[in-house]
């Protein structure tokens, strides 16, 4: 069975996934933002991970690779194991996962193409248990940090912003320091405007009305209209990091964008750092 028609290697259609959920050597794993928050419904047989409490840290960044290793252990994962992952907000926590899964080195990934929001709205089964699997031993291993944005990058792409690509993944309004943003418990981010120099091309151009990923021709003639291609260096961001990641998935994954970096900590982290100016640039 072709798991995908365009991107074989990175996502699963929902009918590839049907067929793959009794399969028995697929684990489905469902990241919800935090318990409570519109995650009710999970493909059945999914692992629950919540964001906030499982990937992340008060901080803004990721866990540490102990942490994440433990919970993939205790997730029933083993180096071997392939993953699909899905959410029901857009697959921005989804992407997030991929991201720290690719990471570490767990390549035998896959993200389900327009998420749990699509597997419902075709009348699949779904469940409210999450699965509890017997756990599986995961090698000890730290993040290849060549996947991972941080401040120190985000000032040398500022310095050097002929060599390196900031990428908004927010809305058009967010970038123009008009609109906040805010979701679950987390705090409004203080932040107005954007990076200086950075490019605006919203997380959600990438995705269709049902919310699975459009075609390569179409990704790509997004990202070259910027000035994107195959040899750039991007780093994405958004005002978590979660929009982000999926910008990054597309960038890395699915056009194969050489060096592609996701700014974990993003704006809430630039705010408290470095402070802001007026609206339009956050410095």
């Amino acid at each position: 069975m072709d798991l995908h028609p365009h991107f074989p290697e990175s996502l699963v259609t929902t009918e590839a996934a049907a067929g793959l959920v009794d399969g028995g050597d697929v684990w489905f794993v469902h990241v919800g933002i935090e318990p409570g928050f519109g995650d009710a419904s999970l493909i059945p047989g999914s692992v629950l991970w919540q964001w906030r409490d499982d990937l992340r840290e008060e901080s803004g960044l990721i866990v540490d690779s102990h942490r994440f290793l433990a919970l993939l252990s205790k997730s029933g994962i083993g180096p071997e194991t392939r993953i699909v992952l899905s959410d029901a907000h857009n697959l921005w926590f989804a992407s997030w996962a991929y991201w720290m899964l690719y990471s570490v080195g767990h390549q035998n990934v896959h993200l389900l193409d327009g998420g749990t929001q699509k597997w419902i709205a075709e009348g699949r089964p779904t469940t409210s248990e999450p699965a509890v699997p017997k756990p599986e031993a995961y090698p000890d291993q730290d993040f290849d940090q060549f996947y991972r944005g941080q401040v120190g990058d985000v000032l040398h792409a500022l310095r050097f912003r002929e060599r390196v690509v900031l990428l908004d993944a927010r809305s058009p309004g967010e970038f123009q320091g008009e609109d906040g943003s805010a979701f679950g418990t987390l705090p409004v981010c203080s932040a107005q405007g954007h990076l200086p120099g950075a490019v605006n091309i919203p997380w959600h151009v990438n995705l269709n009305e049902d919310r699975t990923f459009k075609s390569w021709p179409e990704l790509y003639g997004i990202y070259a209209g910027e000035g994107i291609d195959r040899h750039s260096c991007v780093i994405t961001y958004c005002t978590y990091g979660e929009r982000a990641s999926l910008s990054w998935f597309v960038l890395h994954r699915l056009l194969r964008v050489r060096t592609a970096l996701n700014y974990e900590g993003s704006l809430a982290e630039w705010a408290q750092l470095a402070g802001c100016r007026s609206k339009g640039e956050a410095a």
